[in-house]
């Protein structure tokens, strides 16, 4: 084809499924100067593959308690965590904001509990002075088992609200209005520091800002 450099891409499931096929199709189209090579997967495995020289950039939360030293990340997408209400959850027909006590005997669904993430269920169940939940069901690196869940069930989880937002049909899963702190789930886009400057990183870098930019997603 032509192309003698490639940049080995790490994204996690629910940017796959929202923000980055609109995005890739530049690379699909041929109009970028080099060959993207993508693998999904939860946080914590990108940035071990990425710190291993394994993948050149991986798009994922800027609140990652791994090993950070050799990296540099920039902060591309805003976003905070929320609660999604399955389709069966009697909390969405409340017509009020769900308090403390509605959510003490909820039943949850712990999304990306492997993936290294600062920040998590535990950070509101600790400000809602609740303890965490004997979770029957943690689901980590996948997408579609939580939402086909959220669909038949009345489970609730925490998920990022922008990236939510951005799903498509969500039959009936909805975001619950409920007294929670701000915890950030922004994401980056992280690479190796050595890596940071060469061309092709830049240009990927450059076109994903103007990608965010151009489709609104940075308001």
């Amino acid at each position: 084809d032509g192309l003698n450099a490639e940049i080995k891409l790490g994204i996690g499931p629910l940017l796959a499924a929202t923000l980055m096929p609109r995005f890739l199709l530049g690379a699909f189209s041929g109009t970028w100067p080099y060959v993207v090579k993508v693998s999904t997967a939860s946080a914590a495995p990108l940035i071990e593959s990425l710190n291993a020289g394994e993948l050149d950039i991986v798009l994922a939360p800027s609140q990652l308690n791994l090993h950070q030293e050799r990296l540099h990340q920039r902060v591309v997408f805003p976003d905070r965590l929320v609660i999604i209400a399955g389709a069966q959850a009697p909390l969405v027909k409340l017509g009020r904001k769900v308090g403390k006590d509605d959510l003490a005997n909820a039943k949850w669904i712990v999304a990306g509990a492997k993936a290294g993430i600062h920040g998590t269920e535990t950070e509101i169940f600790h400000h809602l002075g609740l303890e965490a939940p004997s979770t029957r069901l943690s689901v980590t690196g996948d997408l579609m088992i939580p939402f086909e869940l959220l669909k038949i069930s009345d489970a609730l989880v925490v998920l990022p609200e922008r990236l939510f937002n951005l799903l498509g049909e969500k039959n009936g899963a909805c975001i619950l209005d409920a007294d929670i702190p701000l915890v950030r789930r922004d994401i980056s886009i992280w690479m190796r520091k050595s890596d940071q400057f060469r061309p092709e990183f830049l240009h990927f870098e450059k076109v994903f800002s103007r990608y965010l930019e151009q489709e609104e997603f940075l308001v």
